[in-house]
């Protein structure tokens, strides 16, 4: 089931994570911890969120076509990046699972120290300087300090491969991590 992109992200989080996560170096086959954050400012933040996840989801959203669900990840100040891991069968509709991760991230803030989250969703709309209708992954991004950007991507999928088009960032007001819901 896909979600408009008049994505009114709601408010609300219920679910546990685990601490920090490790990365593995092939070369070596030992697990190294992650690298702590040294810079915490807004935008070197979610570069690095991004980074990390932003392949995942392409390659989630590639196999699941259709039946993509919105997931979300966290970046601890221990450098870790992790996901926030929703049962499958959670959620009526995507509405939902994203009201359940919004609560699980809440959960998660009371209990770790957060730098920026991301929360991932695919909708149908138009990007702000266009009025075509195409597919797009909404992208919903906090950071500790309060502040909150929606970033659209229109992608397209062929031959089972998703490729991405334009996209478009326009500040919003953040569900988790704004002074008003700390």
């Amino acid at each position: 089931m896909r979600i408009t992109i008049v994505l009114v992200l709601p408010m609300a989080l219920a679910a546990l994570m685990s601490t920090g996560c490790t990365t593995v170096d092939s070369t070596m086959e030992q697990q190294t911890g992650p690298e702590p954050v040294t810079d915490d400012r807004p935008l070197p933040s979610w570069n690095r969120l991004m980074n990390a996840t932003l392949p995942v989801v392409k390659s989630e959203l590639a196999a699941e076509g259709e039946r993509f669900r919105p997931r979300a990840f966290v970046l601890s100040r221990r450098g870790g990046v992790r996901g926030v891991h929703i049962d499958p069968a959670s959620g009526a509709d995507d509405a939902e699972r994203i009201e359940l991760i919004f609560q699980s991230l809440e959960a998660i803030l009371r209990g770790d120290e957060v730098v920026a989250l991301v929360v991932y969703a695919t909708g149908e709309g138009q990007l702000l300087n266009s009025r075509d209708q195409s597919d797009m992954v909404v992208v919903h991004l906090e950071h500790f300090s309060g502040r909150a950007l929606l970033r659209r991507l229109s992608y397209g999928r062929e031959d089972g491969q998703v490729t991405f088009g334009s996209e478009d960032v326009d500040r919003t007001d953040a569900l988790v991590m704004g002074e008003a819901n700390q």
